[in-house]
Order: C-alpha cells, then sequence, then structure tokens
C-alpha cells in the first residue's frame, strides 16, 4: 500500500485482529454468528473505517470533497461469494478514493428509501445470476441520472441503460482446459442445463469458444434437465436437491453407456454444484479414471477429491472492475451532485488516523504492500511421537538437543500446544486441514482422509506458492491417497523403515539407501536448491524418527549407553483412582512393550509377575536408550537445515517450525505410546523461529491446538484463511507469536480419541477438555463403528485433574464433593466446545455415527496376528 493511501477492508481487519469473512458475516443485521463484546466493538469501528450504513440509515453529512458510492447486494454479506466480492469492490473503490457506503439486502423499497434524499455519487448493485435490477430501483437511477454500474444480472444478450459487468469465465475455462489437456482428456460430456440465465450463457459460451480451439478433444452434450423453475424449487425445497441429484445420475450413467466412453481420456464437465455431486458419484461407481471438472467461483483447485478438479472465478477482481467503471462515470460529475448518502467520516480523518495505526503495526511480508520484500516460505518440520520433555529446551533432564534449541533462542517456545486426537493420522489430517477428525474424516489409522475438506497446503499453491513434501504421509497407500497439492512429493509408505527405507513419488516406488532422517532431510535440501529463486515456498519435512521400534543411526549407539537414564516420577504408578478402562491398556513397559521394540528376548530370569518391576526398569533403559538415539539424528538434521538456510540468505524471512504430530509417553505412568489424553501424550513440542517477526527467546503459555496451525501459516503468508480455507475449525495465532495478545483467544483444548479399544493398545474412547488449571475426560467406551475399534463396550467413567496441584495426574477427583462445583463448570465448558465444533457427545445408542472411510481388513487381520507375536514375547 503506498504512502498516505486509505487501507483496505483487509488491512483494516487484520490490523483489528479481526478477519474480513467475521466482519463481512457481522455486517448483516440477521447473522447469528456468536461474537464477544470485544469482537463486536472492533466491527462497529470497521464499518464506521469503511463507511458501512446498516439499511441505508444514515446520519447527516458531513463536511468532506471524497465521492460516496452506495453498494446494494441482492443478498445479505453471508456467503463467501459476496464476502470476496464486497472486498473487491472495497479495495477498488478505497484505491480510487472513493468512500462506500454497504447497504446489505432488503426488499427494493428499502433500498429506494434508504438512498433517496441523501447525498450520494453512484450506485453499484450486485445482483446474482439472472436476477434483475428491481424497477423501482432502475426508474429512481433513470430520473436522476445516477451513475450506475450492475453486477452478474439481467437476461442474456439483453440491453440495458447502465453499465454492466459478468463474470470473466473465460480465463478460469482456459486454467481448466490446460489442466484437462495435462491430463490428456480427449472427450469431454458437457453437463448442459436447461437455463436461459445470464451467467450460465455466459459459462456456456466460454466453454463452447474454448473447445472450438481444440479440434483434437470431442464435445458431448448432456442436458441435465434442470431449468429455471427447477432451480427454483430446489432453492425453495433444498430436501429434493437428493432426488434431483439420483435423477442427473441415472441420466449420466446411461449417455456414458451409449457412448463407450474411454475413462482414463474422458472428463465430464459441469456448471452447477449438485451436477458435480451426482456426476462424481457416477464417476466413482463406474471407474475412478474419469475426470470430473466444475466450473465455480475462485481460483483452480485440484485434489478436493481423487480425480476432481474445479475452475473458479476470481470475484475480487469483478469487485474492482464495477469500481473502475463507477470512477469513469462519476469523474466528470461535481462531487454530491446526486442522491444524498453521507460517508461517515471525511478523507482527512482516515488517512491521518490509519496512517498513525498502521505505523504502530509490526512489518508484513507481502510483495505487493513491502514493494521489494519477498513473500515469507515455510519450513515445516515435524517428527513422529517426540514428546516435549525430550528437547532440552523444554528441561530435558537426559538429552541434549542444540539444534532445535537453536530454534527456541532464535524465536519462541510454545508451552501449551495441544493434540486433538493423539495418534499419528489423524492428526496429520487436522495439521492439515486446520478441522477435527469427525470433520476430516481420519478418526483412526484405519480411515482415508475426506479429500473434499481442502488442506492448507492447496491455498498455498493457488496463491502461488512452491510446495513441497518429503519423508512420512501416512494417511494412505493407495493412489487415492497420495498426496495432493505438492509441486513435488517423495514419501515412506505407511510408517516406513528406518534402514534403506522405500519410498514413493508420482513415477512409483524406489528403494532409498541409507539412515531415513538424514534421507528426508537430503531430499528437502536439493529441492530447495532447485526451486526458482523468486519464488516463495512451503516445506514439509517429516520425519519417521523417533516413532517405534526406535532404531537409531550407527553413528549414534554410543550414546546412553550406561543404562543410567533416569526414571521419570511416576514411573511406578499404581493407578488407583484412576478409571479401569486406563487401568487396562496395553501401553505397559512392563508387560507390552515386545521383542520387536527392545530388538531382544526377555531374558528367562526377568520373566514372570515375581520379576515385574526388575524387568520394567530393563526394558526402560533400552527403550530410553533407542529413542534419544533416534531424536539426536533428528537434532542434527534440523541443524543441517537451520545451516543452510542462513548460507543461502533465506534465515530472516523464513518461518521455521518444529513440532511432532503428539507427544509420548518415556516411561510416565508405568506407560509408552499416547493415545490417552494425559499430557505427555497431549502436548506437542513447538518451537517456532521468524527473525523478522518473532522476538527471540520469546514463550508463550496460551492454548493451541493442531488445528490452529492451518489457518496461522497461510497468515503468516499474507492469505486470509477465513476466506481461503472457510472449512478450517481452527484460528491464527499469528498475533501471538509477534507478542501481541488476542482477547477471545480460547481457554481450553477439546480433545477426542475415536479408536477404541484397539488390538494393539486396548486404548478406550474419550473425549475432554484442558484448561491452564483442570482437566476432565470422559471415557464413554464404545466403538461408534469406527475402522479399528472394537464392538465391546465400556462402562462409561468420568476422569477430573486438578493441574495446579496434580501436576502429573496422578488424583482423579471426579468423585472428590469438594470438586463437584468445578465437575460441573468443566462439563459445561465441554459441551460448549462440543457444540462449538459440532463434534456430537456420545449418547449410547442414539449417538450419530459418522460416515467413516473403508480401511483394510485384510491388513488388520496382519496386524492381529504382529500383536498376539508381542503378548508372547514381552
Amino acid at each position: 500500500m503506498t504512502a498516505g493511501a486509505r487501507p483496505t477492508l483487509k488491512d483494516i481487519a487484520r490490523r483489528a485482529g479481526v478477519s474480513v469473512s467475521t466482519v463481512s458475516y457481522a455486517l448483516n443485521e440477521q447473522s447469528t454468528l456468536p461474537l464477544s463484546g470485544t469482537t463486536k466493538a472492533k466491527i462497529r469501528q470497521i464499518a464506521r473505517d469503511i463507511g458501512y450504513v446498516p439499511n441505508g440509515l444514515a446520519r447527516s453529512l458531513q463536511a468532506g470533497t471524497s465521492r460516496t458510492i452506495g453498494v446494494l447486494l441482492d443478498k445479505p454479506v453471508t456467503t463467501p461469494r459476496y464476502a470476496a466480492i464486497v472486498q473487491g469492490l472495497v479495495e477498488g473503490l478505497t484505491e480510487q478514493g472513493l468512500h462506500l457506503a454497504l447497504l446489505h439486502k432488503g426488499p427494493a423499497s428499502q433500498w429506494v428509501a434508504a438512498v433517496r434524499g441523501y447525498q450520494l455519487d453512484g450506485l453499484i448493485f450486485v445482483g446474482h445470476d439472472d436476477h434483475e435490477v428491481p424497477g423501482e430501483l432502475a426508474e429512481l437511477v433513470a430520473k436522476h441520472s445516477v451513475p450506475f454500474v450492475a453486477l452478474d444480472c439481467g437476461a442474456f444478450g439483453e440491453e440495458r441503460p447502465y453499465s454492466t459487468v459478468d463474470f470473466d469465465y473465460r480465463a478460469g475455462v482456459e486454467l481448466l482446459m490446460a489442466e484437462l489437456e495435462r491430463r490428456g482428456t480427449r472427450t469431454v460430456y458437457y453437463l448442459r442445463p436447461d437455463l436461459v440465465s445470464r451467467a450460465e450463457r455466459i459459462r456456456e459460451q466460454a466453454v463452447f469458444s474454448a473447445l472450438g480451439q481444440r479440434p483434437e478433444v470431442a464435445l458431448r452434450v448432456v442436458s441435465t434437465g434442470i431449468t429455471a423453475e427447477h432451480l427454483k424449487r430446489l432453492e425453495e425445497n433444498p430436501d429434493q436437491q437428493a432426488s434431483y441429484v439420483h435423477e442427473l445420475a441415472g441420466r449420466v450413467e446411461q449417455a456414458l453407456g451409449t457412448d463407450g466412453a474411454d475413462p482414463g481420456h474422458t472428463t465430464l464437465l459441469c456448471s452447477w454444484g449438485a451436477d458435480v455431486e451426482a456426476v462424481y458419484r457416477v464417476a466413482q461407481r463406474r471407474d475412478p479414471r474419469y475426470t470430473v471438472a466444475g466450473l465455480a467461483a475462485g481460483t483452480l483447485t485440484t485434489g478436493l477429491w481423487p480425480n476432481l478438479v474445479y475452475s473458479r472465478l476470481p470475484l475480487e477482481g469483478a469487485g474492482r472492475e464495477c469500481a473502475r467503471l463507477i470512477m469513469g462515470e462519476t469523474s466528470t460529475s461535481p462531487v454530491h451532485e446526486h442522491l444524498l448518502l453521507p460517508p461517515v467520516i471525511d478523507a482527512g480523518q482516515s488517512t491521518n488516523s490509519e496512517t498513525s495505526r498502521r505505523q504502530q503495526q509490526p512489518m508484513r511480508n507481502k510483495s505487493k504492500e513491502a514493494g521489494t520484500m519477498p513473500r515469507t516460505n515455510v519450513i515445516f518440520i515435524m517428527s513422529d511421537d517426540h514428546a516435549a520433555h525430550a528437547i532440552s529446551a523444554y528441561g530435558s533432564r537426559v538429552n541434549k538437543t542444540p539444534h532445535l534449541d537453536r530454534i527456541a533462542e532464535g524465536g519462541m517456545r510454545m508451552d501449551a500446544v495441544f493434540c486433538t486426537n493423539s495418534i499419528c493420522s489423524p492428526s496429520r489430517a487436522s495439521i492439515l486441514t486446520g478441522t477435527y477428525s469427525h470433520v476430516n474424516g481420519v478418526s483412526s489409522i484405519w480411515t482415508e482422509m475426506d479429500y473434499r475438506v481442502p488442506t492448507f497446503i492447496d491455498v498455498l499453491r493457488n496463491n502461488g506458492y512452491r510446495t513441497a513434501l518429503f519423508g512420512k504421509w501416512h494417511l494412505g497407500e493407495q493412489e487415492v491417497s497420495e498426496p495432493r497439492g505438492f509441486d513435488a512429493w517423495k514419501v515412506f509408505p505407511g510408517q516406513g523403515d528406518y534402514m534403506d527405507p522405500e519410498m514413493i513419488d508420482p513415477s512409483g516406488r524406489t528403494i532409498e539407501k541409507g539412515y531415513a532422517t538424514d534421507i528426508v532431510t537430503d531430499l528437502s535440501l536439493d529441492w530447495i536448491d532447485e526451486r526458482g529463486e523468486d519464488e516463495p515456498f512451503c516445506l514439509l519435512v517429516h520425519h519417521k524418527a523417533p516413532h517405534r521400534p526406535w532404531v537409531p543411526d550407527e553413528k549414534h549407539k554410543h550414546l546412553y549407553a550406561d543404562g543410567t537414564i533416569p526414571e521419570p516420577e511416576t514411573f511406578f504408578d499404581d493407578y488407583e483412582s484412576r478409571s479401569k478402562a486406563v487401568r487396562g491398556v496395553h501401553m505397559t513397559i512392563a508387560d507390552d512393550m515386545g521383542a520387536d521394540d527392545i530388538k531382544m528376548e526377555v531374558p528367562e530370569h526377568l520373566r514372570g509377575e515375581e520379576n515385574r518391576e526388575e524387568r520394567m526398569r530393563w526394558k526402560y533403559q533400552i527403550y530410553m536408550r533407542d529413542y534419544l538415539q533416534c531424536i539426536q539424528s533428528i537434532d542434527d538434521n534440523v541443524g543441517r537445515m537451520l545451516d543452510h538456510l542462513e548460507a543461502k540468505g533465506l534465515a530472516e524471512n523464513t518461518l521455521v517450525v518444529y513440532t511432532s504430530d503428539q507427544g509420548f509417553f518415556l516411561g510416565d505412568h508405568g506407560w509408552f505410546d499416547k493415545r490417552l489424553m494425559f499430557d505427555q501424550s497431549l502436548q506437542m513440542p513447538m518451537l517456532i523461529r521468524w527473525p523478522a517477526q518473532i522476538e527471540a527467546g520469546s514463550r508463550s503459555e496460551a492454548i493451541i491446538t493442531n488445528v490452529d496451525f492451518a489457518a496461522t501459516f497461510l497468515d503468516a503468508c499474507g492469505i486470509d484463511a477465513t476466506n481461503e480455507l472457510p472449512t478450517s475449525q481452527g484460528r491464527s495465532f499469528l498475533p501471538l507469536l509477534r507478542g501481541e495478545s488476542i482477547e477471545d483467544w480460547p481457554d481450553a483444548a477439546y480433545y477426542r480419541y475415536w479408536e477404541h479399544d484397539d488390538p494393539i493398545h486396548a486404548a478406550p474412547a474419550h473425549y475432554g477438555i484442558r484448561t491452564r488449571d483442570y482437566k476432565l475426560i470422559y471415557y464413554y467406551g464404545a466403538g461408534l463403528g469406527v475402522p479399528g475399534a472394537s464392538e465391546r463396550q465400556f462402562e462409561p467413567e468420568w476422569e477430573l485433574y486438578d493441574l495446579r496441584n496434580d501436576p502429573t495426574e496422578v488424583r482423579n477427583v471426579a468423585d472428590d464433593p469438594a470438586y463437584a462445583g468445578i465437575k460441573s463448570d468443566m462439563e459445561q465448558k465441554l459441551a460448549e466446545y462440543q457444540k462449538r465444533y459440532a463434534d456430537e457427545p456420545y449418547r449410547g445408542e442414539d449417538t450419530p455415527r459418522p460416515v467413516w472411510g473403508p480401511y483394510d481388513a485384510e491388513l488388520f487381520a496382519q496386524v492381529e496376528a504382529y500383536v498376539a507375536g508381542i503378548r508372547a514375547s514381552s
């Protein structure tokens, strides 16, 4: 933004710590969006700053020479479509030096009453598809010769006595065609609605024109049977949409069967959302090689479903085009010649106050604002099962991690970061999508991610970022489950191996010689060197280590070999006050850690219940030695990455994040593994360095969850997650990294473990809430049909821990009368958070069961056989 320029809606909202989408929703007076008093006050100020006038109830005109444009919306600003259009309008108008008065939907008579008699220099009407400009408004405009622009309205081909703006479908269609060419499409079936709407005909012309320039691609037109009357009925009765989808699916099925289409080279092109759903069902049922393409509204996106691509429209661009036209029409007229509608503040007040506020804010690394400053790079390093208490920056009593400590010393250590489901695949899905397991579909290691839920990687790539992933993926091994949204990727199948691991990339499978942690880093460093120097990038460096079975690199095997690693305080926990389900988990070092884990059989003299304590201590030393040796390789390779960034001059403007997908029990409570909601399993280490923004050596105790990561990464890259990743259930904690406060930041973390009583660990299904001082857990003990969970049911039980007086969580006070009030408060908070995240609480047999993805029954049988071997050897 140039010096002295008025800030845009995005600028104003971000400085206030409120998202553009939240502002847009809140500006609709019928909105039911729950907001805190602080946020409401911020939005009121934002509304004043952008000139918003609710329902046109204007105040007396203030002195000033700025022109003011009224914007009338056919619908409330409560959808991503309208929010994006209005954002473009606000930015376009303010860049032209014009004020904005935003009036949301109302009857035409209200619009006329709102503008009549107030000072106004022009009107912009934002319609929807074939909606006409209301007659009363058109008469008013004609009578007073008001400069007027209409966006996306009116019947196709009809002339109007005012300027009109239509969405430029050509650019989106060309993007789509380029993608289809890349996929080898030879035949396109165009699902053609029987509509006469302006937008539909413009879309159709763009499609026919693009395909007309590609004679090698055959075009087949299939009528969907959807008419304007159908559309109206479906809008009024959404429950009829299922029958429409079923009917259309049958029509498409018949067309494909008649023509004998080649699935691998055929694309089914749709221009309406319900059509995409119907056609996708047909394609997946007939042959998953079909490509399904949709015309919608935004930028080109791939990877929401297998073989599904969308071409979307630049909605902000349409808003800017309206602003450009209205400026041209008002430039020759005296200011305030037409209808009267006042600006809220004059230009001088706005520029001076906003310039002052802007100077107090930290620098944003956005090239369009900062000129020569490049966009922020992101390197997200994630290990597997690395407990925070095995990092010296977090106070480890045993191992030293000097390179991880470099991140903490040069940036921030976050002390209260928690996962939302402590198991590998679910945590990774939550990080990528910013959603809980019941939304993204990954409740256990046996379920597939719902690829309709977009990821932050999709958004970054769509915004010009180069993206890459090397190392552990663990979200499925089948082709349908391969990484999406990445320019480059090479991953382990499943858990992967430590030595000479097999790896998968788009070209197939290969064996990579060497140690896994070194290999992942080598691939990452090579990719940094080979990418375009001027392109911002996001690199995911995802290590296998220190996941079970803990195979260290040869060069680290001398470490911790003397067998004197101290045992944790709760090593011999007797679980006296704990729930029955927790006492029965198969995660004890003494009885459940097998020969595959410690790489040898238990000696005869350590077998038997009478030798349990001695056996437990013996296994612990071997386990911790191997575990910490694996971590040493992680630390060495983090050092290699940091050194490489500094050598290439990238360190200052690169956000480096180190974390683990969850925590891990290191003998705490006598356990290994994770899953349970105790802090050693729940807490994720998180060290973040970004010299351009984060104060060196800082710390944060704010409660963060892994669903907050996606929004934060996007925010650091100058991208508003609420607009670009609307499915996200998390929030950006970027202000916290900068040392700022967020007044309405959550004071608790909600957790849910779904993989009930699995054959290896037997951990019960449970959910709970953790605040700074207390933790409440409800073991509901039912599988609810989750793949990998058993059908055996446990008696529901509660646990409550006073974390101030019992930080090691050994005394369950759920039944203590002295804590009855606290338990009641925590139960209420738990219910509030479940409602916030739309997660259904357990209600016995009446509990709704989410539809989970399929799992491999044959592999599951192999696991059960493996478990039998563990039992025999432990």
